[in-house]
């Protein structure tokens, strides 16, 4: 079996990738914080017996696509919906005589070799396969040959593109099939569930992802307030200079005097 695998991918660049975890994260920080998760997919990638394609969005430059994927083959995304765009993406590999072929997402810095191995095994039976995410929806699709009721959804922004989408496949008689769930990372929230399996696994410390959130670990304040009227603004302006180099929470403990109308 002549098999692909496309990393379907933004270019990381400031300001336009990860923008869901800005302010907490510098738009120069999401971008390096892409790259890590592209690298971190990539030395996976390059572990399976299958060509490596990387489909990127257009805008933006593409020379730091190359300085990650080196001398990979290069298809600029085309269509107006993400569908679209995925779509246009496997038929074109498929159309190049490869028997199967594997789409993926680059928010889970967490897959592995053998999730993508199990994908490949499960089309030997399936029509399509789908590795889940947690939250509703699927960070890799792979089919032998191009099904478009796979990416007819009009949105994919929400908890239910998973369930939808299959439902669109099973009404063709199209056989679905699954490999590991893994972990989306879109949001801060997200990175935070990635900090706590990072302890319990020495890999994870060890990928681009896990040595770079290593390095830019943020802390956080807690301060507690009760009835402080008299004082809280000038506890305000005190806590101004720590603004951006850490998370403040002020945490009031039922004041009656206006303490927490006075918070900004």
């Amino acid at each position: 079996m002549k098999k692909a695998l496309i990393i379907f991918t933004r270019i990381p660049e400031p300001g336009k990738t990860k923008t869901r975890m800005m302010p907490r994260l510098t738009p120069a920080q999401c971008a390096k914080l892409h790259t890590c998760f592209l690298k971190d997919i990539f030395r996976e990638c390059k572990k399976i017996s299958a060509d490596i394609f990387v489909s990127y969005s257009p805008e933006g430059n593409l020379l730091r696509l190359k300085q990650i994927f080196g001398r990979q083959r290069y298809i600029p995304q085309d269509g107006e919906s993400l569908g679209e765009r995925m779509y246009h993406a496997i038929s074109l590999v498929l159309g190049n005589g490869y028997d199967a072929c594997l789409l993926i997402g680059t928010d889970v810095p967490e897959i592995s070799c053998g999730c993508l191995k199990k994908a490949f095994e499960v089309l030997e039976n399936k029509d399509v396969v789908f590795g889940k995410t947690t939250d509703g929806g699927y960070y890799l699709v792979g089919m032998k040959k191009p099904y478009r009721a796979a990416f007819a959804l009009d949105s994919y922004g929400h908890g239910k593109v998973l369930k939808e989408t299959i439902q669109d496949l099973q009404r063709e008689k199209i056989t679905v099939g699954y490999t590991e769930t893994l972990a989306d990372m879109d949001t801060v929230s997200d990175l935070q569930g990635y900090r706590e399996r990072m302890r319990k696994d020495p890999k994870k410390k060890r990928s681009s992802t896990g040595k770079y959130l290593a390095k830019i670990s943020w802390i956080s304040v807690i301060v507690p307030v009760y009835n402080e009227a008299g004082t809280i603004d000038s506890m305000v302006r005190q806590l101004e200079t720590l603004r951006g180099k850490c998370e403040i929470l002020l945490v009031d403990g039922g004041s009656t005097d206006g303490t927490l109308e006075r918070i900004p």
